[in-house]
């Protein structure tokens, strides 16, 4: 998201209006930059509407931070849990969902420099071992665990692919893109250089 503004427009009212068209129940953003006050205001000025719920790393609130935003029109507000896991990197929503049932959604995003992004997945995997577990991650994990989704395909720091490894083990998640398309080659995004 790379924080609230875009040419002077608050990206908050096209989100508003996104999740209400597109009936996005759930959205988790990366990046957001908002800190407690400025969440408490969206969750202000969107009270019939959206939820916010955000993390951030208030030594450096002008980098980084993870947002969960709940569509109110969806789902109801009641019994909804969040874990801060890790500030600004790491947090765990508990939204109720059909029925009774509930939805835990962990929205994660991690450092670029390789040995922090290692200690981000053993952090969490111990954070984890007493938190409801997540049915769905919602990511920009800063790593790529299969070459093939590299362009140009390389590998990436042993450490960080292992220790993604051992919590996606513990959780019994599975890629979906690449259970689906196990050899296709479709990148979401392309830097210029």
């Amino acid at each position: 998201m790379r924080g609230r503004y875009h040419d002077n427009m608050d990206k908050w009212f096209h989100i508003n209006q996104l999740m209400r068209d597109e009936r996005i129940a759930i959205l988790a953003l990366q990046e957001t930059h908002l800190d407690p006050d400025q969440a408490s205001t969206l969750n202000e000025m969107f009270s019939d509407t959206l939820h916010v719920v955000t993390s951030l790393d208030l030594d450096h609130h002008t980098s980084k931070g993870v947002t969960i935003v709940i569509n109110k029109r969806i789902l109801g507000m009641k019994d909804l849990l969040q874990y801060k896991l890790i500030p600004s990197r790491a947090i765990l929503v508990s939204a109720p969902w059909y029925q009774q049932e509930k939805i835990n959604i962990l929205c994660i995003y991690a450092p670029n420099h390789a040995n922090k992004n290692a200690t981000l997945w053993e952090t969490i995997h111990d954070n984890l071992l007493t938190l409801p577990q997540p049915d769905i991650i919602l990511r920009d994990f800063n790593f790529i665990e299969d070459p093939l989704d590299r362009l140009p395909a390389h590998n990436d720091n042993p450490n960080t692919v292992e220790s993604w490894q051992a919590l996606k083990s513990h959780l019994s998640l599975t890629d979906g893109w690449r259970a689906y398309f196990p050899k296709s080659l479709n990148y979401t995004f392309a830097q210029s250089a």
